[in-house]
């Protein structure tokens, strides 16, 4: 099971195989769509998804956002999924270029692997408050971005 939940795009034909090869898990959020129809869920923490069955017009697939919406429909443009508060649309959910984050975590790991090496030659005194200092200063500067699959 994945730390956090993700947003999960595909089709409800491509579910159960993105299930199997563990893209998809519990608590992820599904956006599904298949022949135009669009469908919302989630895997449930057993990991079976629940699709919610709402009427065909309160989910849109579209190619661009209309000027105004209507309160209560859910929008997906893309990988994009919006709803429209009365004055403007909000984001609920999209796409996040993990380039960055996967550069920090590799930096991370990198910078972890040299403090393991200096607390191993600083030896047990003095590797207490190396350790203390290198990780609080490691968490400042680390960043997490929410997840979001295909398949």
């Amino acid at each position: 099971m994945a730390d956090k939940a993700k947003f999960a795009f595909g089709s409800l034909a491509g579910l159960q195989g993105a299930l199997d090869s563990g893209k998809v898990d519990a608590f992820d959020m599904l956006c599904l769509v298949d022949e135009g129809v669009a469908r919302i869920g989630w895997v449930d923490k057993q990991g079976v998804p629940q699709i919610v069955n709402v009427p065909e017009d309160d989910v849109l697939v579209v190619d661009a956002l209309p000027e105004t919406g209507k309160t209560g429909v859910i929008y997906i443009v893309g990988e994009v999924v919006y709803v429209w508060n009365g004055e403007k649309f909000i984001v609920i959910s999209e796409s996040t270029d993990l380039t960055e984050t996967k550069e920090k975590l590799a930096a991370f790991e990198e910078r972890a692997s040299s403090i393991e090496a200096q607390v191993s030659d600083l030896g047990t005194e003095m590797a207490t408050k190396v350790t203390a200092e290198e990780v609080a200063t490691i968490i400042e500067n680390s960043a997490i971005a929410v997840e979001v699959t295909e398949f």
